[in-house]
């Protein structure tokens, strides 16, 4: 008589080994349940505080394009601005120290063509609101 048979000869004892590996079986079942609605949620989490990473992201790229476009001198719409609000934007590019390389080329853009060209030339709180940027966006790289 082998094990099984022999086992299933005393069928008390059989339903008491069966009812056993049930119950941990079920109780596995729930801490993998349990588990799993965890790591759903811990998943949840993770991807709701990616895109809004993401979101500030794009956020911050798109100020800082609008300030290029007003360091150039003109509004969006193609609108010159007057040489105040140009400064002002310049003396805002050092708040973007991610993006520090490409503002020095733009700071370096406009303090050669305003060298460079008479017709251009741009007033001196300018230039120095041009240098003064490009100092802090130095230091910060």
């Amino acid at each position: 008589m082998n094990y099984v048979s022999y086992l299933t000869s005393f069928p008390g004892i059989a339903a008491l080994i069966f009812a056993a590996v049930e119950d941990k079986a079920t109780n596995y079942i729930g801490y993998v349940a349990s588990f799993v609605s965890i790591a759903a949620v811990i998943f949840a989490a993770w991807k709701y505080l990616d895109t809004k990473k993401a979101e500030e992201k794009n956020k911050r790229f798109e100020q800082f394009r609008q300030i290029v476009i007003w360091v150039s001198g003109y509004t969006e719409a193609g609108q010159r601005l007057n040489t105040v609000h140009q400064a002002i934007a310049v003396y805002q590019l050092p708040e973007f120290p991610e993006y520090a390389p490409i503002s020095l080329k733009v700071i370096d853009y406009f303090l050669e063509l305003g060298g460079r060209e008479p017709s251009t030339s741009f007033p001196p709180f300018l230039i120095s609101a041009l240098t003064d940027a490009r100092k802090h966006l130095e230091k910060s790289t």
